[in-house]
């Protein structure tokens, strides 16, 4: 097998839509509504399948000898670009086997950085996802620490200026419990002794879905645009029933967003960016 197959169905887009915090929007929440839709950040999932079918980081951390534990695992970046719109009467997509970009020692852990191009059931490209994870306390390997791949180094700041949108939100206690249904089922964001294990007090929400409040924060206040390209720098954790607080900077087609928690007031998200082009 060299390739990961995802199927899509409405139920998943809604299952979905629900774990990122949409609650009323119907475009988004009932497949008979009249334009029906799922948010782009959705089309981060096949990549996740493909990296989870391959056995992706243990597979390539195995034969450096380096350790892998699953419980020390955090999502560092995502970064996701459209090609194509997924076309309405398709539900059959393909992830090829995940490429290794880099396998990276920073000394207290190993960085790995995957990449993951997605097509659809007539082999056309539609999306190319780049991601990139830490396992905590694997580094020392004596293994390369800088990298040339201008996703991660660079870090795009937004304008010094106060932001011209915030949209804060509180996540609900049981928001680890139902995004994991949408394929992501690391036990760090639901077993509590499993997530002590990590060093966390109880499970924390997954990295992709504060990026999916995020996401839908920015469309929501630029609305009849459409999402070409996204990257965001995860810093920090959330526990499920805190509140992410998203402020955002528009300059021209790109919209720069940082994520903040509430309670705490830590960066959850940073050096993040959403390029937009209008709909046709």
């Amino acid at each position: 097998m060299d390739t990961s197959e995802f199927i899509y169905t409405p139920e998943m887009a809604i299952l979905y839509a629900l774990g990122i915090g949409e609650e009323e929007d119907l475009k988004y929440l009932y497949e008979c509504c009249e334009g029906f839709t799922y948010y782009p950040s959705f089309c981060i999932l096949p990549s996740i399948k493909a990296l989870i079918d391959f056995d992706t980081h243990q597979n390539h951390l195995a034969k450096l000898k380096i350790p892998f534990d699953v419980s020390r695992l955090l999502h560092g970046e995502q970064f996701l670009e459209f090609y194509a719109p997924i076309p309405p009467n398709e539900n059959r997509f393909i992830t090829k086997q995940p490429h290794m970009v880099e396998i990276l020692d920073k000394g207290s852990g190993t960085i790995v950085i995957t990449e993951t191009n997605t097509y659809t059931q007539t082999g056309q490209l539609l999306c190319r996802n780049q991601t990139c994870c830490m396992i905590v306390g694997a580094g020392g390997w004596n293994g390369p620490r800088q990298t040339d791949n201008k996703l991660v180094e660079n870090i795009v700041k937004p304008p010094e200026r106060s932001p011209d949108k915030v949209v804060e939100q509180q996540t609900k206690l049981n928001q680890a419990a139902l995004y994991r249904l949408s394929g992501d089922r690391n036990p760090l964001h639901i077993d509590p002794i499993f997530a002590q294990a990590g060093g966390y007090s109880r499970p924390i929400l997954h990295g992709l879905c504060s990026l999916g409040f995020a996401v839908r924060h920015v469309m929501k206040s630029y609305p009849n645009e459409q999402v070409h390209r996204l990257k965001a720098r995860f810093s920090g954790v959330i526990y499920p029933g805190e509140t992410i607080v998203t402020s955002m900077w528009r300059e021209g087609a790109r919209v720069h967003f940082q994520c903040n928690v509430k309670e705490t007031d830590k960066t959850l998200i940073l050096g993040a960016y959403i390029d937009m082009k209008s709909q046709s």
